[in-house]
């Protein structure tokens, strides 16, 4: 295997730092110590907050080897955050980060990949992480606000687009233009599945016992923010049509409402609430709220039987969250899938083809309608999560820049 001797990650979100110590999300951290086995500096360029012990446990460490360029954070406001690119460019030149580092890598969306971007043309990877014009159509702000901000990022998008080449990194099979034209931008890959989004390790990955027999409650497991995109309305409707089709089911929902939503968390936490009381589903849809990863996460995924992701307005993937369900051997009904080589539908997972609530229904029905069809699915998730650990994207993410750039 070849290594990279620097590597520079332009991150937009904030690293933690204490007593010495930097700390991420594991969402970034688990991948950014995997990729920095595979480099002789990593160097991380993102805002850094100073936190307390208590907060400290709730994250992971980033490894020694990892270096933090300290930036501005972010600011409010177009023009606020125009300002500070100048900044953040005069302080690459001056520390002479144009020629220090060997690739470079940038989260996207991100306000400033657009602008960083020239001053390392040749050697920038861009790793498409989500997709913000499709969020703006949910957001709770003006019409007017949300066409200036969906304008704005969608041609953000289509000049990232424009100017990344066959050197990009992204997680799915990310249809993109190309000087020009749409095409499938991982060719050169037999697996369109490159993320750099995977928390499980390979030695996480488990197999479940197989069911003899279905239990009296099936329990239901869905995880993810409550917001605008999350569509509530679907599970309330799912919920309502298996129940009275003679199901006895128990709706777990791990998530809070996210931090960039500026409606009252606990307004639309009530809202949700109300809706689930006005259908009498009290017992059937729990909100547990957020659950950090560990053994009480484990624990509610492990006594679940089936993972359930709502069709969302920002799907398309089965995501981090999806990858880890089939880490744990829990069959999945997805959302609508882009085409790529996994996962496979009836084989390790479910997919919907439109989203609607009879498809989430149906499928829900044939899973719990044969012991056979379960563990086969149980089992060959387990068995591709295995080949999409972070250990194994990460290798094939290495793979793939040297193999497209050299």
């Amino acid at each position: 295997m070849k290594y990279f001797k620097n590597i520079a990650f332009f991150y937009h979100k904030i690293i933690y730092q204490y007593n010495g110590v930097y700390y991420a999300q594991p969402l970034w951290a688990v991948p950014m110590n995997e990729l920095s086995k595979y480099c002789h500096n990593l160097c991380m360029m993102c805002p850094v907050v100073n936190i307390n012990k208590k907060d400290a446990s709730f994250l992971k460490k980033l490894n020694e080897n990892i270096s933090i360029l300290s930036l501005p954070l972010a600011e409010e406001g177009f023009l606020k955050k125009f300002s500070l690119i100048n900044k953040i460019k005069n302080k690459i030149i001056l520390d002479d980060l144009v020629n220090k580092y060997e690739f470079i890598f940038f989260e996207c969306p991100t306000f400033y990949a657009n602008y960083i971007y020239p001053i390392f043309r040749t050697r920038s990877i861009f790793n498409f992480s989500g997709d913000l014009t499709k969020t703006i159509k949910q957001a709770d702000i003006s019409f007017l606000k949300k066409l200036i901000q969906y304008t704005y990022w969608y041609l953000d998008k289509i000049l990232l687009s424009r100017r990344a080449n066959k050197e990009i990194a992204f997680g799915g099979n990310y249809r993109g233009i190309i000087r020009g034209k749409y095409l499938n931008q991982y060719k050169l890959v037999n697996d369109k599945t490159i993320s750099m989004l995977q928390t499980f390790s390979i030695e996480d990955v488990l197999t479940r016992k197989p069911l003899k027999s279905f239990p009296v409650q099936i329990n239901i497991l869905t995880c993810q923010r409550l917001d605008a995109s999350t569509n509530t309305r679907q599970i309330i409707a799912i919920t309502e049509k298996l129940k009275n089709k003679g199901y006895n089911i128990c709706w777990k929902i791990i998530g809070s409402v996210a931090d960039y939503i500026k409606q009252d968390t606990k307004s639309l936490i009530k809202i949700f609430k109300k809706k689930i009381k006005e259908k009498k589903l009290e017992e059937n849809i729990i909100l547990l709220g957020n659950i950090e990863h560990g053994n009480k996460f484990n624990e509610v995924v492990d006594n679940s039987h089936v993972y359930i992701a709502p069709n969302k307005i920002t799907g398309g993937n089965i995501g981090r969250v999806g990858w880890e369900m089939m880490s744990r051997g829990l069959p999945i009904i997805s959302t609508p899938l882009t085409k790529r080589n996994f996962p496979t539908h009836k084989y390790d997972c479910l997919i919907t083809k439109n989203g609607k609530d009879e498809e989430y229904i149906n499928l829900f029905t044939y899973l719990f309608n044969n012991t056979e069809d379960y563990n086969f699915l149980s089992k060959n998730a387990s068995q591709t999560a295995k080949n999409h650990s972070v250990e194994q994207t990460i290798r094939r993410l290495v793979d793939h820049i040297y193999y497209s750039y050299r």
